[in-house]
């Protein structure tokens, strides 16, 4: 599995689409479809930013390798989400 394969499984499982991470991480669309595309791949600033914003480990997203998850991500993110339920989409983001 390529990374851009990875990225987007990631993003499926998470319910967040191209224009969802761009606006998080203050990137535009395109980057993010060249990401997916495999055209590109970010940084290492972008990529660890990335990883946290989808809780999984920056190794694994960029080879494949490890672990997948962040220790204790899976939790924080289900107790983010409900904390989140109540919160506007523009502060949902600002929060991530």
């Amino acid at each position: 599995m390529s990374f851009s394969e990875r990225l987007q499984k990631v993003m499926d499982e998470q319910g967040y689409t191209k224009y969802k991470v761009a606006k998080a991480l203050h990137m535009s669309a395109t980057t993010i479809s060249n990401y997916l595309k495999n055209k590109t791949k970010p940084d290492t600033t972008k990529l660890e930013v990335m990883s946290r914003l989808l809780g999984v480990n920056r190794r694994w997203l960029l080879t494949g390798e490890g672990d997948k998850y962040r220790k204790g991500m899976q939790q924080r993110r289900k107790l983010l989400e409900i904390f989140l339920c109540g919160i506007t989409t523009n502060s949902r983001f600002a929060i991530l």
